[in-house]
């Protein structure tokens, strides 16, 4: 079974949301052993320092193995059925997939460098916080197109 790890930046303090990220996590769990890390954003407000001290933190928690996607603006954009198609061919090779999602700055370019991939969910700016639940959403569903379950329409 796949192990994946989301890597976030922040915690998530609405509760709507926090609601939102168990449920997909328990629906996950079928498909896959899914943990969450959160790694602690940095309290300044300029951006290239910020940025840096997040790389460090992330670059100390990631593990050396594993399949690494970073979440970017400029990342790959697919549809839900080659999301699926993505994740099949990755867990053919890898038993380990790492997501990384960025703080209000984005993602370091260190960060970046060090993946295997960049994936975009769109070229709208999301709140990193509900970001975290539309990337859980969208592994329920692509889990679900490979296991042929009526989630997917």
């Amino acid at each position: 079974m796949l192990t994946i790890t989301l890597y976030a930046l922040g915690t998530i303090k609405e509760p709507y949301l926090q609601l939102g990220i168990q449920e997909f996590l328990k629906r996950l769990k079928t498909f896959a052993n899914i943990n969450i890390i959160e790694i602690k954003e940095s309290s300044s407000d300029q951006p290239t320092i910020a940025l840096k001290e997040e790389a460090e933190r992330l670059e100390k928690a990631l593990p050396k193995d594993g399949y690494r996607v970073v979440f970017a603006m400029e990342g790959m954009m697919f549809d839900s059925l080659q999301l699926a198609q993505n994740i099949d061919k990755i867990q053919q090779n890898h038993s380990h997939l790492i997501l990384i999602i960025g703080g209000s700055h984005g993602v370091a370019e260190s960060v970046k460098k060090h993946a295997h991939a960049l994936w975009s969910f769109s070229s709208l700016t999301f709140p990193h916080q509900l970001f975290r639940l539309l990337v859980l959403e969208q592994l329920y569903r692509g889990m679900s197109i490979l296991a042929h379950h009526p989630y997917h329409k």
